[in-house]
């Protein structure tokens, strides 16, 4: 081995472990004199640089001799067609180049560093198409950009579902986080120090109050089986707007149980309003200024046709249409409605009659029909035999017959 140091200016040939196969390039000096003596710097074909500190440690040789110099004990390999390839057209070109591409174009190792993969996708567009490609290079750029495609896809699904993830984990967070907020600021004790809160049944919103904690309830799984089971329950107080307070019992899911039979309803002494029409003035004779009574209908829950379970459809004055009761209604218009009323359900009646009467009619028509039919029928059968008859007599008084009806017995009487 014979250590040596090219000249500046000569044309080199550096020997790249990692991509195993050497580089051509020309020995440049320092890029400042501050760097210090014996560190160079190598401007290869492709114009890459690279600083050299000392040319001991780095396995080189001249490009137009055969000789290297290793300058380090870094493995390294002397076949030709590992490290010079012949080249192939790209691009227009119509000549054979023999020049790389590029350190910075390729993903792959060089020396003691890693391209990464952003950089290479970057880098990539600014080669330019008249470079031409080893026939190694183009293999391990397609390998490259296969590998580039599985790792971008791999890299692409990964972050949505982790995206996904953290947006659903973050939406449910906040969502809590409104829950408890809303729920601390209306935060109520009753008389009895117990927290009230608020309770969703049926769709309403109700006030709730602890009333005992929470107990277990044993409860048999099934009627046949004597197993027993133990289930949570709380009793809970309810208070409506309305001013309406009873117990309900909810399970450990805080949802109500469900009980047998009605639910119990509070008895609270609530006065009816009277709907009042706006044509109503007071201090005239007729209160309810009803202009016409349209129909009447039986009460709900009333199922007797007395005129206490019945209703009026009323036109007031005004116009407006609503259903009264009877002592809302004049009795005198009452009265003219019933007398009408019931001659109008008579001709009901009277119509419904009618109509089986006529349906009777039809039926009697039907069969008139049928028999007069069967009675053409039978008459025309009558006529075709009393023909028949007459023909038959006939031929027994015919001479030309009577050879004829010897043989069977007959002979006919001639006069």
């Amino acid at each position: 081995m014979i250590n040596d140091i090219p000249q500046l200016g000569s044309s080199v040939s550096v020997w790249w472990s990692e991509d195993d196969r050497f580089y051509n390039g020309v020995v440049q000096g320092p890029k400042s004199p501050k760097e210090g003596e014996g560190k160079f710097v190598v401007k290869y074909d492709d114009e890459e640089e690279e600083d050299i500190v000392d040319f001991n440690e780095e396995v080189w040789r001249y490009r137009k001799d055969e000789y290297v110099f290793k300058g380090s004990e870094e493995e390294w390999t002397e076949e030709e067609n590992v490290c010079i390839m012949k080249g192939v057209l790209a691009g227009d070109s119509n000549e054979l180049i023999g020049l790389r591409i590029g350190r910075t174009k390729l993903a792959v190792k060089r020396r003691r560093y890693t391209r990464a993969l952003k950089d290479f996708m970057a880098e990539r567009e600014e080669v330019e198409k008249s470079v031409a490609l080893s026939v190694y290079e183009i293999v391990l750029r397609e390998a490259a950009d296969e590998l580039i495609e599985e790792q971008a896809w791999t890299y692409m699904r990964s972050h949505n579902s982790m995206i996904s993830r953290i947006k659903n984990a973050e939406e449910k967070k906040r969502k809590e986080k409104e829950r408890k907020e809303k729920e601390a600021e209306a935060e109520e004790y009753d008389s009895n120090g117990n927290l009230i809160r608020l309770c969703g049944i049926n769709g309403c919103t109700f006030k709730c109050s602890s009333i005992d904690q929470w107990t277990k309830h044993k409860f048999h799984s099934h009627p046949g089986h004597m197993s027993k089971k133990e289930k949570m329950k709380q009793t809970l107080l309810i208070e409506e707007e309305s001013g309406r307070v009873y117990k309900k019992v909810f399970d450990a899911h805080g949802k109500p149980t469900k009980k047998k039979g009605r639910p119990p309803t509070a008895k609270k002494d609530v006065e009816k309003e009277q709907t009042i029409s706006p044509n109503i003035k007071i201090g005239q004779e007729d209160v309810f200024q009803v202009d016409e009574i349209l129909e009447r209908r039986a009460k709900k829950g009333r199922y007797h046709t007395t005129d206490a379970g019945y209703e009026y459809k009323v036109k007031w004055v005004g116009g407006e249409i609503t259903w009264e009761p009877k002592e809302n209604i004049n009795k005198g218009l009452l009265k003219s409605f019933t007398l009408n009323y019931d001659k109008i359900m008579e001709k009901r009646k009277a119509k419904g009659s009618s109509n089986s009467r006529a349906i009777e009619r039809q039926k009697i028509e039907i069969r008139m029909r049928k028999e007069e039919k069967e009675r053409a029928r039978r008459e025309l059968k009558e006529a075709r035999e009393a023909r028949a008859r007459r023909l038959d007599s006939k031929d027994r008084t015919n001479p030309g017959n009577l050879s004829q009806r010897k043989r069977f017995g007959e002979c006919g009487v001639l006069r």
